[in-house]
């Protein structure tokens, strides 16, 4: 029995699961079952909470009761604490590894991912992965719990003494703050310099640029022998970064998993990275993943269709190349017979220019910080400069209806997200609608009406919108840059919304606004 087949107690086998019970546990009454169940099973090296919700007191009572079970090894703590406030999850988060410390077990794995603590609950967190019961840590997951900059800074703190590390989750966490974001994902990089078995590193939709890419691309190189999975999806790598890259992957002989889509690699960048695997030759590899990065040509593509006979790899390979611009090159993959290619969306014929460059120096001047954190190109900011200036022409209401068709138009339903591009120009456009308005609050009502979460005070209906998942994987990709005002206001009138049909991307949205 797995632990997600695992029934609530199971000592035979030494897991504890209350997997996805949507339990709402607020006191220490609440908690008893777990408790009991903690308190009378031996031998216990597994427990599962995910899924359910602990606010402090039911935490701390847990975590008194994980205080004598000195054989576990594995804390699974996923999505723990949905609908609770802000400042009592960082002090639940506590509870629960204070008592892990006090019985001095030693974990394998430690998963907290989809838990908004953010930067304060990651106080909690630091020391705890610094502490003995973190000393043979091999996997940790850390995704979507709101690190941002100052999160990102203390993890890196933490990640200096776990050696053993073998697979590293740290997805969609923001860890963007204009140019500074360079130095915290280095910082990342350069914690893991004992770490010499990686095997699983994920960081995808982290806003990561050039220099952070190098450090990673460090980080790949000294553990190419055992890494499988490298994710690093919705990142800013650029060819200059993918020339990093390259490098490290040109001795990754056991990769199976490669996703660097909506990387903006362009042509020459999507060229080193095929020439990267071409030299490793990993037979392993079933999934590369090169989809929206503006990449097109001849030499491309003949160097994609030479990659399975090349490496030797299995009929089972996948590679997704959509959203690009191969024109009447689709044909040519189409036809390929040796392994499967994913291939929708085509943008045309790309046609490579300078643009990319051929220094490998990095120059922040020519890229612009984007709403997530991450950048697009200096031709993408001119074109970004002349939608300015037009939506200067625009009313307050007509500027959120744009808001609202751009994002509908720019959701990718593949990836979940808004493309970059058209975030970007999204942004834009709430921007300008804030110089429109008459205070934070008018800008916001002109917002919530055109995505018919508001009535309007002229026809005292609301507007149906028929789908809502652009507009609110929009908004949450934009929360940084959101006032604490305009958090709030959203947060009310999104979380009385029935969303149909997009709910997922409600439950994303609120998290964002209240992280």
């Amino acid at each position: 029995m797995t632990p997600d087949t695992a029934s609530s107690t199971s000592p035979s086998n030494g897991i504890i699961s209350f997997r996805g019970k949507a339990l709402k546990l607020d006191t220490a009454a609440d908690a008893a079952e777990i408790v009991k169940a903690i308190e009378s099973s031996s031998g216990v090296h597994t427990i599962i909470l995910e899924g359910n919700t602990f606010a402090i007191p039911a935490a701390e009572a847990i975590g008194k009761a994980l205080g004598k079970v000195s054989t576990l090894k594995r804390a699974l703590f996923k999505d723990i604490f949905t609908s609770r406030g802000k400042n009592d999850v960082p002090l639940a988060l506590k509870h629960l590894l204070d008592g892990v410390t006090e019985s001095g077990a030693q974990l394998t794995e430690l998963d907290l991912s989809d838990n908004a603590f953010g930067p304060i609950g990651m106080k909690s967190v630091k020391p705890f992965l610094l502490s003995p019961s973190c000393e043979r840590l091999e996997v940790l997951r850390l995704n979507n719990t709101g690190l941002g900059l100052y999160g990102g800074e203390a993890l890196a703190e933490g990640l200096v003494t776990l050696i053993n590390l073998k697979v590293l989750v740290v997805g969609r966490n923001r860890l963007t703050a204009s140019s500074t974001e360079e130095e915290v994902t280095s910082k990342i990089g350069d914690a893991l310099v004992n770490v010499k078995a990686l095997e699983v590193l994920e960081m995808p939709q982290n806003g990561i640029r050039v220099k952070g890419i190098r450090s990673l691309a460090e980080v790949i190189q000294r553990c190419s022998k055992s890494l499988r999975v490298i994710d690093l999806n919705d990142n800013t790598v650029t060819p200059k970064g993918a020339k990093a890259l390259s490098r490290a992957l040109s001795t990754c002989s056991s990769l199976e998993v490669l996703n660097l889509g909506d990387c903006l690699l362009k042509t020459k960048g999507g060229i080193s990275i095929l020439k990267g695997i071409l030299a490793a030759r990993p037979s392993s590899l079933r999934v590369l993943n090169l989809s929206g990065n503006e990449m097109g040509g001849e030499e491309f593509v003949s160097l994609l269709l030479s990659i399975p006979p090349r490496i030797g790899a299995s009929s089972s390979l996948s590679i997704d190349v959509s959203c690009n611009g191969f024109g009447s090159l689709c044909e040519r993959l189409e036809a390929a017979k040796s392994f499967e290619v994913i291939l929708e969306d085509d943008e045309g014929t790309n046609d490579e220019d300078e643009e990319d460059g051929e220094s490998d120096e990095y120059n922040e001047s020519q890229e612009v910080e984007e709403a997530d954190g991450n950048c697009v190109s200096a031709t993408a900011s001119s074109a970004a400069n002349e939608i300015t200036g037009l939506l200067g022409k625009m009313s307050l209401d007509d500027l959120c209806q744009e808001f609202v068709n751009v994002t509908i138009s720019g959701f990718n339903e593949k990836v979940g997200h808004v493309d970059q591009r058209k975030l970007m120009e999204s942004r834009e456009i709430l921007e300008e609608a804030r110089k429109k308005g008459s205070s934070v609050f008018g800008t916001t009502n002109s917002l919530l009406i055109q995505l018919g979460l508001l009535k309007s005070e002229e026809t005292k209906k609301k507007k149906q919108i028929a789908d809502l998942r652009g507009p609110f994987a929009a908004l949450a990709d934009l929360a940084p840059c959101l006032t604490e005002e305009e958090k709030v206001t959203l947060q009310v009138f999104v979380n009385c919304s029935e969303a149909k049909g997009a709910e997922a991307y409600k439950e994303r949205l609120l998290q964002r606004l209240s992280s």
